[in-house]
């Protein structure tokens, strides 16, 4: 019987394991690709043959954007209010990563955040979106169906 794990690369970020798979010209959407988790995933995405990343940033002039640009990121301005804005961010991709700002508006904001992205993935992307919370929000989240 094949490993589970055949044709994944795993990637370490800062504090989680990610299996990505390894697709020829795949495009993944980072949504938090400037922070530490998103920005772990991006660079775990960099390295793994056969996939473009294309983080989303409110500013992308920032410094941590402008370092994943360089390491070949696309990086596109882009707002999880903004369902507009994460359409055309989601064009072409194949799926998406997805970390939430707790930090901003709280738990409803960052629930927000998450669906609006999952809304927009599901309209936009071949495969799914995967989604980060704060641990002290999983157990509400789960409670609501994200």
């Amino acid at each position: 019987m094949p490993d589970a794990t055949e044709g994944l690369l795993i990637a370490k970020g800062t504090a989680d394991m990610y299996l990505l798979p390894q697709m020829a010209n795949r495009h993944g959407l980072v949504a938090g690709a400037t922070g530490n988790q998103g920005g772990a995933v991006a660079r775990a995405l960099l390295a793994a043959r056969g996939w473009k990343v294309r983080g989303i940033t409110r500013d992308p002039n920032k410094p941590e954007a402008r370092e994943l640009a360089r390491l070949g990121a696309e990086m596109v301005r882009a707002d999880l209010y903004d369902s507009a804005s994460l359409g055309r961010a989601l064009e072409g991709a194949y799926g998406a990563f997805s970390v939430e700002n707790f930090w901003v508006e709280g738990y409803e904001g960052e629930v927000r955040q998450g669906r609006n992205l999952a809304n927009a993935a599901k309209a936009s992307t071949k495969r799914t979106a995967g989604c980060s919370l704060r641990s002290h929000a999983q157990k509400k989240s789960r409670s609501l169906g994200v």
